[in-house]
């Protein structure tokens, strides 16, 4: 592949990961059909070799930070924080343990 045909993977998978994100702003969690379909797309992107693990994670936590203004770990806070701490069970592991929920 190309060039050209790296870079519009990347900038497909940025625009789909863009509006995931206001998705999941806008009505909460997104549908698992999306979810299967972002992940597919990055693993294409691992497969043809046009991306790291590590830079892929970073691409989304980007897109993540775009739309919310906050990183993931600190949006589960606040959304935890909000309802009242009905789920401090994100703070039952150490932060370097935790996987994303």
């Amino acid at each position: 592949m190309q060039v050209d045909d790296r870079d519009k993977l990347i900038n497909f998978l940025n625009a789909r990961l863009a509006s995931y994100y206001e998705q999941v702003k806008l009505t909460g969690p997104a549908g698992e059909s999306e979810t299967h379909y972002i992940n597919g797309v990055m693993a294409s992107i691992r497969i043809l070799g046009f991306m790291e693990k590590a830079d892929l994670k970073a691409l989304v936590e980007a897109a993540h930070f775009k739309v919310f203004e906050m990183s993931y770990e600190e949006r589960k806070i606040a959304e935890a924080l909000n309802d009242g701490g009905e789920h401090w069970d994100i703070f039952e592991s150490p932060t370097v343990l935790r996987q994303r929920k």
